[in-house]
């Protein structure tokens, strides 16, 4: 089994920095899409409670 690893290191090494890009890509999609616009009202502070 490690020869076949020893053999094929350079497809192991594409093969995570591939999958490493798409975890990146993927997580930066869905903070984009998940986000609060920016044009959205702030509600920090006391002021914004409605009691």
């Amino acid at each position: 089994m490690f020869s076949f690893i020893k053999k094929h290191w350079l497809v192991y090494i594409i093969g995570a920095a591939l999958a490493v890009a798409l975890g990146f890509g993927a997580a930066y999609v869905v903070g984009v899409i998940g986000s609060t616009p920016d044009d959205a009202p702030s509600q920090t502070g006391s002021s914004s409670v409605i009691m």
